[in-house]
């Protein structure tokens, strides 16, 4: 929870590809940070009509910027969600010092084996540039994690510790 009542919350932002892990790293990182909630940006873009049509993208967006930015009044949270690196900056401009961002990255064999459990409808099922570049370069995040062999729980511990590094004063 934000130190402060009347001060906004830090945001941990976590983001890759459909079948990095961020779902259940996010999860990870809630389990072992009773000081954050969990926002599935993924899941508010799915239930946001029109959502995944290109000419709503900006507004989509917005819209679940405003809903973490309401969440941010009283409480630390996780968002978990795939955002295109074009939207990263945009994200860092609206929250500043107090969001961190995190890319989670996987080698493409351990994607492509990942990837063939999920059922999820409308979803990329091919590895190729265009996916890749969704994550944009890795300097534009403040931590980068490969999570090919690395467990979630790893993960977790990884990005706790940078935030607490990130954040000195905040209690993780």
């Amino acid at each position: 929870m934000a130190e402060d009542p009347g001060d906004s919350g830090y945001l941990i932002a976590i983001t890759g590809i459909p079948s990095v892990g961020k779902s259940t790293v996010s999860g990870e990182v809630r389990r072992h940070s009773s000081t954050f909630r969990l926002f599935d940006g993924d899941q508010f873009i799915r239930n946001t009509p029109g959502s995944l049509q290109p000419t709503n993208a900006l507004k989509t967006l917005s819209l679940m910027l405003d809903e973490v930015e309401r969440w941010l009044m009283s409480s630390n949270v996780i968002l978990d969600v795939t955002l295109p690196a074009s939207f990263v900056e945009r994200t860092r401009e609206r929250f500043g010092s107090s969001v961190m961002f995190v890319s989670l990255r996987v080698e493409e064999d351990e994607w492509h084996r990942r990837d063939s459990h999920r059922t999820d409808r409308g979803r990329l099922r091919q590895w190729d540039a265009s996916l890749t570049a969704l994550q944009g370069p890795e300097d534009l995040y403040d931590l980068v994690i490969d999570t090919t062999h690395l467990t979630p729980h790893g993960c977790a511990e990884r990005i706790l510790s940078k935030a607490q590094d990130f954040w000195e004063s905040v209690r993780l």
